[in-house]
């Protein structure tokens, strides 16, 4: 008689487990646990994800995590965007391996350089020493040298190491205006790959340091069809112009957004706006 427990065991391939043997898996990651539990609570369609400002891809693990099938990641600097680059097709052959192992439809990402603007064309950009702070918008020089994140690290630090934190500190936003290609959202948007377009995106997410507000007015299309915009906000003005809440309410009411959920990090934040999906276009 046979076990009805007896079950045929499919070997892990090889370059899959590669990739596990690498990959450390001792911390929770609760920002990964509190976007999921948000998420399901909003009964938001995995279906693609935007990211603005992808800077050099350490998003990616997440978005596979949380289940989005198309990812498109968006990076106007050409160092940080070769890098990027490369972790995309890193993520697509994992992907690949694993569509086929489990004979499931693959996720896929894609990565395009520009930056994300309300026209098209060059733009000027400052770059900074430290790459994820770089903007579209003029970094604030007084701000960023005051009372900041970094400080109270800083502070926790042994006093011998605090000197060489503080130069970190100032080098980290020391800029130089650079010349990047720019295109507005729904243009981005009209131009991906694989038959993509507007519609098969739920959640778009703006990390571009004070520019999210230009980023939103190049983007009615892309408006109309995602259900969460999820951007970060300047509670302290560390870019010049930087845009505050106001502003985001009334050009996201417009499409039917509301603001559902808000937190920060010392001098910055962000804020969800939702629009439950049969809501979109």
């Amino acid at each position: 008689m046979s076990n009805p427990y007896e079950l045929d065991y499919k070997p892990v391939p090889a370059s899959l487990l590669s990739g596990m043997a690498q990959t450390a898996a001792t911390q929770i990651d609760p920002l990964l646990c509190g976007y999921r539990q948000l998420f399901d609570k909003l009964q938001l369609p995995r279906s693609g994800a935007l990211h603005l400002g992808g800077h050099v891809g350490q998003e990616l693990p997440m978005y596979a995590a949380l289940g989005f099938r198309h990812v498109v990641m968006v990076e106007p600097l050409p160092e940080e965007h070769a890098e990027l680059a490369a972790r995309v097709d890193a993520f697509n052959r994992t992907c690949s391996l694993l569509g086929e192992f489990l004979g499931e439809p693959a996720a896929r990402a894609h990565a395009v350089r520009c930056a994300v603007t309300d026209h098209d064309g060059p733009c000027t950009f400052y770059r900074t020493g430290m790459t994820s702070l770089s903007s579209l918008a003029r970094p604030r020089r007084e701000q960023f040298s005051g009372l900041d994140l970094w400080d109270d690290f800083g502070n926790r630090l042994p006093w011998y190491q605090r000197p060489f934190r503080r130069w970190m500190n100032r080098n980290a936003i020391a800029f130089r205006e650079t010349t990047v290609p720019g295109m507005s959202l729904d243009t981005l948007a009209a131009q991906l790959p694989h038959g993509w377009s507007a519609a098969d995106f739920s959640y778009l997410r703006l990390n571009i340091q004070g520019a999210e507000l230009k980023a939103l007015r190049g983007g009615a299309e892309v408006l109309r069809h995602v259900s969460l915009v999820d951007l970060e906000i300047n509670i302290e003005q560390r870019y010049e112009d930087a845009p505050a809440k106001p502003q985001f309410d009334a050009l996201l009411g417009g499409f039917g957004f509301r603001a559902v959920f808000g937190y920060r990090i010392g001098p910055v934040g962000n804020l969800l706006y939702f629009r439950p999906p049969a809501a979109a276009a």
